[in-house]
């Protein structure tokens, strides 16, 4: 929607505004994505059980982040949804809503304690959590460049006058490919535990020398 107005020159405001706002709550999902992960990733760690099941409750980190991811979104709507003069071409001048702003780095204040996060869980997990961890840690990497780029470009003046090729590389690639570093997860092969080896030899069928 963003690179077709870019080429239109941004002569729809609604699309355009439309455009910022839905790429912000596509971070926000990607954020979410990582909170699921670590939790999963944190309860096999610590012995604590499925993570996915009912009456789990989430480490009390993971749980403050995720308010803060929706109070992070909730201002960047507010802060794009103000910001009309911004996206309509004709006001060079014009400032994004300070909401906007607030709302990029708080992202990537959560980002950085993602990352935190994923360092101190790396040393307690093993086989199949370790390779999750890893592949939530590459797409870190570059949710950390989509949000670098994108808290920078909110103080740009013009807002709209950003090279589409940069923004290209810096921003919409990197993106894709923290969703693919987190679609990999699931071709990470299960571990088999002690409790499935132990029940595989209690049912195996005796064999002709069985006393």
């Amino acid at each position: 929607m963003l690179t077709q107005q870019y080429y239109k020159h941004y002569n729809s405001i609604s699309e355009v505004k439309w455009g910022y706002i839905l790429h912000g709550i596509g971070y926000s999902f990607l954020v979410t994505s990582v909170l699921s992960f670590l939790a999963i990733v944190h309860a096999n760690a610590n012995g604590l059980g499925d993570a996915t099941s009912k009456g789990y409750k989430r480490p009390w980190v993971l749980r403050i982040l995720h308010l803060v991811n929706v109070g992070a979104l909730v201002l960047l709507i507010t802060g794009y949804s103000k910001s009309g003069d911004v996206f309509d071409g004709a006001h060079p001048d014009a400032k994004l809503d300070s909401k906007a702003h607030i709302g990029d780095i708080i992202y990537c204040g959560i980002t950085v304690v993602l990352f935190g996060y994923c360092s101190v869980l790396f040393p307690k997990t093993t086989g199949k959590d370790k390779k999750i961890l890893a592949r939530v840690f590459l797409g870190l990497v570059f949710m950390a460049i989509r949000c670098g780029y994108a808290t920078w470009h909110t103080y740009r003046v013009p807002f709209l006058g950003v090279n589409t090729w940069v923004k290209l590389g810096l921003d919409y690639i990197p993106e894709v490919l923290a969703v693919l570093a987190f679609v990999t997860i699931a071709f990470v092969g299960r571990d088999q535990d002690a409790y499935t080896s132990s029940k595989h030899y209690q049912f195996a069928h005796p064999g002709p020398g069985y006393a």
